[in-house]
């Protein structure tokens, strides 16, 4: 049996090494190997990650993110949901802090100082005004959601019994370790601006972009 877990834990590396860098076709030939492993030898995600370091819950401190920057708060919770992760905004700190695994927090974070180049870039190039900045990022954030939903109805990533393992562990952390989330507060949006945001977000291939910049 250890040799059948020993199996299951490199093939679940190799489908999050390929997740992170964008192989989704990778991922998906890996995820389906495990999954077909836990159910011929009747075993639980939680039995493979019993004793690995490397699947480990915990708080990765991000950095400040102003009130005002709502879209910045926006982006990292969007990034966080689809990468296994939660966002959390610290009420009595200000700070915002990643909850997850190690690797995945990191990836969230590599996306998201990409994207926030590439969209403040976006944004000198348009013809948008000052004031209606934060309504053209908040496009970019939705247009991102789009992308990212339509990139998890073509993959298996998000159903596995990996995705709902990560689920419940940091729910178990996030029950021990009480942490009162900061609310965000609404916003006037301009819709012409965040309609040229939109279009931007659905249009930038979040993992690709890390990819680009990395090599």
């Amino acid at each position: 049996m250890k040799e059948i877990l020993a199996k299951i834990r490199k093939l679940q590396a190799l489908a999050d090494s390929a997740a992170k860098i964008g192989s989704i076709a990778e991922a998906e030939t890996a995820t389906l190997a495990i999954s077909r492993l836990l159910e011929k030898y009747s075993l639980s995600i939680f039995d493979v990650s019993a004793g690995d370091a490397g699947t480990d819950i915990g708080i990765d401190f991000f950095g400040n993110i102003p009130a005002a920057r709502i879209w910045k708060r926006v982006l990292l919770v969007t990034l966080c949901e689809f990468n296994y992760c939660r966002a959390i905004f610290n009420a009595s700190t200000k700070r915002a802090h990643i909850v997850g695994t190690e690797a995945n927090a990191l990836a969230v974070i590599d996306m998201f100082n990409c994207l926030q180049s590439v969209y403040r870039y976006a944004v000198r190039q348009s013809k948008i005004r000052k004031s209606e900045t934060q309504s053209f990022f908040l496009g970019c954030v939705a247009g991102l959601r789009v992308r990212l939903e339509k990139e998890a109805q073509t993959s298996v990533m998000h159903t596995t019994a990996i995705a709902r393992c990560y689920d419940v562990k940091i729910a178990d952390f996030l029950a021990q370790h009480r942490i009162r989330n900061m609310k965000v507060k609404s916003t006037k949006i301009a819709i012409r601006a965040f309609g040229d945001g939109f279009e931007t977000g659905c249009n930038t291939p979040a993992r690709r972009t890390v990819q680009q910049k990395l090599f």
